[in-house]
């Protein structure tokens, strides 16, 4: 794939992305809930075009690129901070969170790939949780809350890419982008299953 943009393509590639972040913030930053209930949360972005005349293409693939495949670190108030740029390195990533006292099940999968739904028992939150997780043109962000993940708990992360969806009614072109669950087992996590992704997200 050729990374050189003419003028135009960096001006649609621009507005890509702003369309897609701006998609994101409205609906794809997932706190979770106090107390008990279900805790995993779902969340897919997607890159999309509009359709602006033939022959004008341009490809935007989601978490790929030379930034690092993921960084973990500490974040305001105590937290982990989890930046997923690309589905690279699972076990590596296992490593840096079990560094930071935190055991992981991370899984990244085919295209269109999710986990089955019974892999583990959802734990509850801690009262005012400032665990979320978020997906977009960027890649995979989740915010841990220390309390959240004690002794006994495991956040698990199952990540994939999606093919492109076509061109819908208003001419917008689905260019494909990233589906991710994230959720805080407590007890044991079973071995991933993949199983074709679920889209009523």
């Amino acid at each position: 794939m050729t990374t050189d943009l003419d003028s135009f393509e960096g001006r649609l590639l621009a507005d890509l992305r702003a369309e897609v972040a701006e998609r994101a913030a409205a609906g794809a930053a997932v706190p979770r809930r106090d107390g008990p209930g279900p805790g995993r949360r779902r969340v897919a972005a997607v890159l999309a075009a509009a359709a602006t005349g033939p022959a004008t293409t341009v490809a935007v693939p989601a978490l790929v690129g030379p930034s690092p495949a993921y960084a973990v670190g500490e974040g305001p108030g105590g937290t982990i901070e989890v930046e997923i740029d690309r589905l690279e390195d699972a076990a590596g990533l296992e490593q840096a969170l079990e560094e930071e006292g935190v055991a992981a099940d991370v899984q990244y999968l085919g295209t269109d790939l999710q986990c089955q739904d019974d892999r583990y028992r959802d734990a509850p939150s801690a009262p005012g949780s400032r665990t979320t997780f978020e997906v977009g043109t960027g890649g995979l962000r989740v915010v841990l809350d220390r309390r959240d993940v004690v002794e006994g708990r495991t956040v698990v992360i199952a990540a994939s890419t999606t093919s492109p969806g076509g061109v819908d009614e208003n001419g917008i072109e689905d260019l494909g982008g990233a589906y991710g669950e994230v959720g805080i087992a407590r007890g044991p996590v079973a071995p991933c299953e993949p199983e074709p992704n679920d889209s009523s997200l």
